[in-house]
């Protein structure tokens, strides 16, 4: 790849030796300016790394949110746009041409721009798991949208686009059926913990809920409309609209695998938290507080409405 993009790149990691050597190769070449943000890892992530670029930093890891939040703030990038990927996406050669194209032709009207977030279950993509996430942002008109206990995305200025061009997200890791039930029985527990805060007014969203506004305001807009669905009947609701209306049928054994551990047993799981949270506010063995204590981290530092710090007393 000739290095034509004026495009800095930073990626974040944590013992991800198997994922992080294809996330590099994907931008190094490309961009003359790729930073990796590594969270004390143990295996040869930082090694491996250090191939590719000198850019290579260690910043102990909170959550995700903080920890992108810390690289837009903390990096020396070099350009004015700046694609953030984590170390198990790849960069496709359609989008790094598509990108090429937009920022040749960049008038400095857009300040952002969606991309498509495509995913894969063990070793292949699913049908219907097609996202569009903004990841490619000038940076004085973007931040990190930090009011999210799990998911997160970038507050973005001005006017956005779209680019019909994808980031893969293929986690090696996850071909371990074991390590991907883990992984998401850990997502359960701070899933129903941010579900249950909202609800009690605790957390506010930082992106305006719209049903057809940007891809992250109509994605806050289904999470609100999630949250006031009944506990144990969503699950099923969204496994058919997985499974039926999304097209993961015509992917055989492998959409109906992924459906139903990913739509409706993770989705379970998540109403079975909430309720177990909500059952324990009930009887006095749980309060906000230590909910707060134990989920809500820094990143969701101005996005409180009135909370209590435990240690201080104070609002």
């Amino acid at each position: 790849m000739s290095s034509t993009a004026r495009v800095s790149v930073f990626v974040v990691t944590g013992n991800e030796e198997i994922n992080i050597r294809r996330c590099l190769e994907s931008v190094v070449g490309w961009s003359d300016d790729v930073h990796v943000v590594d969270s004390d890892s143990t295996d040869r992530t930082v090694e491996i790394a250090r191939e590719y670029t000198p850019h290579v930093v260690n910043h102990s890891y909170v959550d995700h949110a903080s920890q992108l939040a810390w690289a837009f703030d903390n990096l020396p990038f070099k350009h004015e746009w700046l694609l953030f990927l984590d170390a198990d996406n790849v960069v496709t050669p359609e989008l790094r041409a598509a990108i090429d194209h937009k920022l040749a032709a960049d008038d400095g009207s857009i300040n952002g721009y969606y991309c498509i977030h495509k995913e894969f279950f063990r070793d292949r993509p699913v049908r219907g798991m097609k996202k569009w996430w903004a990841r490619l942002v000038r940076r004085r008109f973007a931040a990190i949208d930090q009011s999210e206990l799990v998911d997160y995305g970038i507050k973005i200025e001005g006017k956005v686009g779209y680019i019909h061009a994808a980031i893969v997200e293929d986690n090696l890791k996850e071909r371990d059926i074991d390590f991907w039930i883990d992984k998401h029985q850990r997502f359960a527990r701070r899933m129903a913990a941010e579900e249950v805060l909202r609800k009690k007014g605790l957390i506010k969203w930082a992106v305006e809920p719209k049903l057809f506004g940007t891809s992250d305001q109509n994605r806050v807009w289904l999470k609100n409309a999630w949250m006031h669905m009944p506990l144990f009947v969503r699950p099923f609701l969204y496994w058919a609209y997985r499974y039926f209306l999304k097209g993961a049928i015509l992917d055989g054994r492998h959409g109906l695998a992924f459906t139903v551990v990913q739509a409706l047993w993770f989705r379970i799981i998540c109403d079975m938290k909430v309720q177990e949270i909500e059952w324990a506010l009930n009887r006095g063995s749980l309060t906000t507080d230590d909910l707060w204590a134990q989920f809500g981290t820094r990143s969701l530092r101005g996005d409180i409405v009135g909370r209590r710090d435990p240690a201080t007393g104070r609002t």
